[in-house]
Order: C-alpha cells, then structure tokens, then sequence
C-alpha cells in the first residue's frame, strides 16, 4: 500500500445517487449549516471604480479563507470576457521569458475544479462560476478560479500538482500562477497600454498554507526549484511562498473574436492512504482503491457560459494504521458530485451537490456525509454540511 497521507478527501457521491435510509434510527446526523456570513478582513483597492472585498476564497460562506486572491481585472472586465481572451491565446510565452516547453508552453481551457465561492461589498458572496485550466488536470497544471465583483473580478490563480493515487491537487505556487496569468493578459491585447499591470499592498498573508513533507518529498527535482523550494528532502512542511500582494490588470476593451464550449471526460483511479474524512475519530486513517469517473462540459447559450459535471464512482475502504497495515475489515463506499452553473457579463449562479457513503451505514464507523453549496447574484446562498454516522 502507498504511506503518502493525502491532506484532504476530495469525493462525493452524487446527490440521491445512493440508497441511504434517511430515517434510519441508529444513525445520528449532525447538520452543520453554515450562515452567509460577512467575512472579515476586507481590503480596498485604490482607483477605478470602489472595490472593497475580502481576500481569499473557500469552498463555503463562513469566511474561512481557503485560498488567497492574487488577482484582480478592473475596467471592461468581467469574468465571461477573460474567460474567452484567455482561451483564445496560444501558448507561446517566449517572448515573455516562459521556455517554450512543459508546463509553460499550456493553453487554456475551462477547468474541472471543487466550487468556490469569495466576497466583495455590493454583491456579498460571489460564486467561482469560470473556472480555467492551463494543461491537463494532471500530474500539473496552472488553476484559475474568476469571482465577478460586481464592477470588477477578482480572482485566484495556483500552480498545482495532482497527488498520487487521488483526485485532489496540492497548491505548490501562487507566484508562479499569478505571473503566467500576467504575461497572458498583457498577450490579450486588451490592457491599458499605459499602465496595464499594478500592484496592489499586502492583502493577505505570506506565506500562505504548505505542502506537507510526504508529498513535498515526491517531488522531483525540477519542480522543486521551480517552485523555489529546498532542493533536498524535508522533515517538515514547506510553505507555499506568496509576497501577499495581487497583480491588478486595467482592461480598456473587450475580446471581441470567437467563443467556444469544451467537454472533457476521465477516470482517476484511487490507491491512496488519507484521513478518514468523516465519522472517524482523531488520527483515523483509511485505504482507498478504486476508479472515479468525472464528466465536465461547458456550453453556450444565449449569452450564457453554463456549466454542468459529475463525478461518481464505487471505491474500496479499508481502516489501517500508520504504517498502512490493515486494522478492519473493507468495505464500499459511494462516491461523487454534481455541479451547475452559469455566467453572463451580469450575472453568474453555481452550485454543488456532494455525498459521499460508508456502506453499510448501520455498521460502526460508518454513515454518510453531505455538502451543499449554493451562491450566485439569484440570491438565496445555502451552505450545509451533514454527517450521519452509525453509533
């Protein structure tokens, strides 16, 4: 068995998808949900029109800052424009300094991503409705998630890489990401040309989160320095370095060429020791085999960017300790998630439905876990998690 700790669980079972008893009586439920709250710090930023917003996202409401913005777009920007400028580059950056080889020589496509959701004065929380990739989901690729501010976009953009035998990513630079993301706004040809990239101060901590030494150590060499950490193996965690600060684009017009859709479809198979994600108790470790099949598409239609994906899959779970040795029996656990979503230059909704089941739930140890997250300028945010677990 791998001994690579995953730091989270990214699976979910598909809403209704399972035949869970929802009335079963030996099962206790802890709903928690989470109010819309006002997240807190918020940030201004100086110039054009007033923006006041909070720096980070998370994949809830509760401000619980998850990952930092390092991005922001004012002028004729919002987030359907970028979206299709950014698709419309090639991916020749040599003139920018990039070489013209992997990962930098990536091109631009909508992304499979977990939702995220931010906050700006005026609008309140703001869902990640775009979502971009640069390369291919994996083993890297640059990630940019784009949350419309009302009259600006902010947004955050992370290099990352996927971790072994999983579908989650681990984040290795947000200097790296914001910098290619740079040079492709300059490339639009739609910036200022007077002052088409800023600074703005420190607006959140650096460095901010880590990579842990297990997955850190698995790197090799070369995306070590490229993400200028140690070159040798480390006992501790490495932080991601930051300098806190986000690069602001000022747009002066709109992309104005063709827009396209995409649909991507892949299996990930699973083989992997993490943290028992739910109904465990402290320091519970499982083993998780099997395939996750994910589905992805996003459309066009009258003037809308819609996005739709699923996730399910059927995995095997076994209990082990530290070293990987197995301390229980293997059971099936079902898995997956649905998104939707939609963007226009005004408006934008997304939504997520995840589940993730311990069969069968009446055994000890086992229940189920529910998220659901729903934010947009329809109004009528939602953020709940529910966990049921046998006694």
């Amino acid at each position: 068995m791998s001994r690579l700790v995953s730091p989270a669980l990214v699976l979910a079972v598909m809403l209704g998808a399972c035949s869970e008893p929802e009335s079963d009586p030996t099962a206790a439920a802890l709903s928690r949900a989470g109010a819309a709250v006002t997240p807190t710090p918020l940030v201004e930023i100086p110039g054009g029109a007033p923006l006041r917003f909070w720096p980070f996202v998370q994949a809830g409401l509760t401000g619980i800052g998850e990952d930092p913005i390092n991005l922001v777009f004012q002028g004729a920007a919002d987030p359907t424009n970028i979206r299709a400028a950014l698709m419309a580059l090639d991916g020749d950056r040599s003139a920018y300094g990039f070489p013209p080889v992997a990962p930098f020589d990536c091109t631009w496509t909508d992304a499979i991503g977990g939702v995220m959701a931010s906050y700006a004065d005026g609008p309140g929380w703001t869902g990640g409705a775009i979502q971009l990739a640069c390369g291919p989901y994996g083993p890297i690729r640059f990630h940019l998630r784009l949350f419309d501010a009302g009259a600006s976009v902010i947004g955050n953009a992370h290099f990352e890489v996927v971790i072994p035998g999983t579908a989650d990513h681990q984040v290795l630079s947000w200097e790296l990401a914001e910098q290619l993301v740079a040079v492709d706004l300059i490339r639009t040809g739609l910036l200022d040309p007077a002052a088409p990239l800023t600074q703005t101060g420190g607006i959140n901590p650096a460095p901010f989160r880590e990579i842990i030494a297990p997955i850190y150590n698995g790197l090799p060499a070369a995306l070590r320095s490229l993400i200028g950490g140690p070159l040798g193996d480390v006992t501790a965690a490495v932080p991601i370095a930051t300098d806190g600060r986000a690069t602001v684009a000022h747009f002066t017009h709109r992309y104005r060429g063709p827009v396209r859709g995409s649909h991507e479809e892949l299996t990930l198979t699973y083989g992997q020791v993490i943290p028992k994600p739910f109904c465990a108790a402290p320091g519970d470790l499982i083993y998780v085999t099997g395939p996750v099949s994910l589905s992805h598409e996003v459309r066009l239609e009258d003037g809308q960017v819609r996005m739709s994906f699923s996730a399910k899959g059927q995995l095997q779970v076994t209990p082990v300790d530290q070293t990987g040795t197995p301390t229980g029996p293997t059971v099936s656990a079902e898995v997956g998630e649905q998104q939707w979503g939609y963007a226009t230059a005004r408006e934008h909704q997304i939504g997520t439905w995840q589940r993730q089941v311990l069969l069968p739930v009446t055994a000890p140890g086992n229940g189920s876990h529910r998220i659901t997250l729903v934010v947009g300028t329809e109004g009528h945010d939602r953020f709940e998690v529910q966990d049921r677990c046998a006694p």
